[in-house]
């Protein structure tokens, strides 16, 4: 006996994202068989069965994806089992799953007075989008400040700088990003702070608030 042979070919989006829908086109070609009423189908993600489906010639499906889905490649399969004069049908594709880099835009003033405070603002997003009530820590002089994101992404915050010791230079501000979402990566980086200690230099002004001298260092 002679069976009608048809071939399956998958088509998904890449890169897919944890927690994200990720889409799926499959095209049953047929050659010079004539083309089935539709049939049933099963979707798998890696063997583990996700959806039973009816299809024609094309179909367009959203495959939901694990929060804690593992970064890296993860097979997708149809399977059209045999259906009358039709023979089985198997078609696969790959989709490489990963975190979306985030992109930290961050304002700080070219010079920081102490003691005093750090007027800090910004906006956080990937190429998904904005990263909505991310959790931001400012690490500084080993105080932490933390700020949580707007609905679009933006921040502003102060850090407090108490008296210090030295006079001024430039100071190393850890930040760490940590999203809500679980499609987008945290982001850990530093930012440099120029500090100026006003309490050391106060008696290099005069009356007038113009300075007398100005250390060599500041030069």
């Amino acid at each position: 006996m002679l069976f009608y042979e048809g071939q399956l070919v998958l088509q998904a989006g890449n890169p897919a994202y944890p927690g994200r829908d990720t889409a799926l086109t499959g095209i049953f070609s047929y050659g010079d068989a004539p083309v089935p009423a539709p049939r049933a189908a099963g979707l798998y993600l890696d063997n583990n069965p996700l959806e039973d489906f009816n299809t024609g010639v094309t179909f367009n499906k959203n495959i939901p994806l694990d929060p804690q889905i593992t970064s890296g490649e993860h097979m997708i399969t149809v399977s059209a089992p045999a259906d009358g004069r039709y023979a089985p049908v198997i078609g696969n594709c790959v989709i490489n799953v990963t975190l979306a880099a985030v992109i930290l835009d961050l304002n700080t003033p070219k010079i920081s007075l102490i003691p005093g405070s750090i007027t800090i603002s910004g906006r956080t997003y990937s190429v998904i989008g904005p990263l909505n009530n991310a959790s931001i820590g400012f690490t500084l002089n080993n105080k932490l400040t933390q700020v949580t994101t707007a609905a679009d992404g933006t921040f502003s915050t102060k850090i407090g700088m108490g008296i210090g010791l030295s006079l001024l230079g430039s100071q190393n501000m850890a930040i760490r990003v940590q999203p809500q979402e679980p499609w987008n990566a945290p982001l850990t980086t530093s930012k440099g702070i120029f500090i100026i200690n006003w309490m050391v230099y106060r008696h290099n002004f005069d009356s007038a608030g113009i300075y007398k001298c100005l250390p060599a260092a500041a030069v």
